[in-house]
């Protein structure tokens, strides 16, 4: 993913200087979309899924057009290189 690098940092900084959290960022996003109407998410804790409420009651307006990815090798998992210990 190195090739996304620089763009992964410019995004954590966004969202730290705004204090959001990357799963308040990830469902924020989904969410401002009109034509989803359901959104499923696994938890394995009390704690997640708090979390996730807590992400969802929280407004979303940040524009993130400027972290869009078209690279089908960073977009489908088939194609990532993954090295196994």
């Amino acid at each position: 993913f190195d090739s996304i690098k620089d763009l992964l940092i410019r995004y954590r900084r966004l969202l730290h200087h705004h204090q959001i959290t990357l799963i308040q960022a990830a469902l924020g996003f989904v969410h401002q979309f009109k034509e989803v109407d359901i959104l499923f998410a696994g938890v394995e804790t009390h704690q997640q899924l708090q979390e996730i409420i807590t992400a969802l009651e929280r407004p979303f307006s940040i524009d993130l057009s400027e972290f869009a990815i078209n690279d089908p090798s960073i977009l489908n998992p088939s194609n990532w290189k993954l090295s196994t210990p």
